[in-house]
């Protein structure tokens, strides 16, 4: 889990610091690092220490998976470079024509955008500092797969800006860390994109996200099916630290999938709550008011602002 409001105060510019083991141990992008190289060197930067600016990419990156640089920290480029070449951050190699047509299609208007990772030392660190392995590999995800996340990092780290500047908390738990178990613990019942919380003044509202790419109903109601078997088998109360079981944001980039969420819930008694809302209507900035899909009506659901 990561906090990203309140955010942190990075008081002075960037500072252009090559990493000493960046200098004495460069390994090249295009080698392969076994998983006791990557070992020793993630000990050798615990113990040498990186700036705050460094821990928070770490972070982020570990939480996310993957991001656009725009929400990153400001890094100097020649120390973005020196981590990237000790292999604890990983600039993505994809195509960038097909990158940007990705991003085009979204509506993001993001020019040239530059994706990072976690390279396999980062992977070693980040599973030392919050004890959950993060997503690796994106380098071998095709560009669809990769743009999954992107979106869906997208409408957290939005949703955390405008929640965030209204005076509350905000805490989020990417897919690895939110994966839900049965209560035995020992089979994995719901993958969830991601789960945001809000919190202020002791009261805590949390929401469960599902971003759906594909131009087709069909995955809608098979997602419905295990959010309703979640709510009954898992053990979201003491995974996630709730009382309630979170409302599922569900964020898709065709309207089709909404209406195939619709269908699937339709004359059913169902007990999670389900509020629906274009990736296009994200990217405009209209955050509060959202479809609940049960009832058939919209609904303003996020936290106003925080009064004194």
């Amino acid at each position: 889990m990561i906090t990203l409001y309140p955010k942190p105060n990075f008081t002075h510019r960037p500072i252009i610091n090559t990493p000493a083991f960046a200098r004495r141990n460069k390994i090249k992008a295009s080698e392969q690092m076994t998983p006791q190289q990557a070992k020793i060197e993630a000990s050798r930067i615990a113990s040498g220490g990186m700036s705050p600016r460094t821990w928070r990419t770490l972070d982020l990156l570990a939480t996310g998976g993957v991001l656009s640089s725009h929400w990153l920290p400001p890094l100097a480029n020649r120390t973005m470079r020196s981590w990237c070449d000790l292999r604890l951050f990983e600039r993505l190699s994809l195509d960038s024509v097909e990158i940007q047509a990705h991003f085009s299609e979204m509506g993001l208007d993001e020019k040239k955008p530059t994706l990072y990772t976690l390279g396999p030392v980062g992977v070693e660190l980040a599973t030392i500092r919050h004890y959950v392995a993060p997503a690796g590999g994106y380098q071998s995800y095709t560009p669809m797969r990769v743009m999954h996340d992107i979106a869906t990092n997208e409408i957290i780290l939005r949703l955390a800006d405008e929640i965030g500047t209204r005076g509350w908390g905000v805490d989020w738990l990417g897919k690895y860390e939110g994966v839900l178990t049965d209560k035995s613990g020992k089979y994995t019942i719901l993958e969830p994109d991601g789960l945001i919380r809000f919190r202020k003044d002791g009261y805590e509202r949390a929401f469960l996200l599902e971003y759906h790419n594909e131009d087709k109903q069909s995955r809608a109601a098979l997602k419905v099916e295990k959010y309703e078997k979640a709510f009954t088998e898992g053990n979201w109360r003491e995974q996630w630290e709730v009382e309630t079981f979170p409302p599922v944001l569900v964020v898709f980039l065709k309207a089709i999938v909404g209406a195939g969420y619709q269908a699937a819930i339709h004359g059913k008694k169902v007990n999670c709550t389900y509020y629906g809302k274009t990736l296009k209507a994200i990217l405009e900035g209209k955050l509060d008011d959202w479809k609940n899909i049960n009832k058939d009506k919209r609904e303003n659901i996020l936290p106003k602002e925080a009064t004194a």
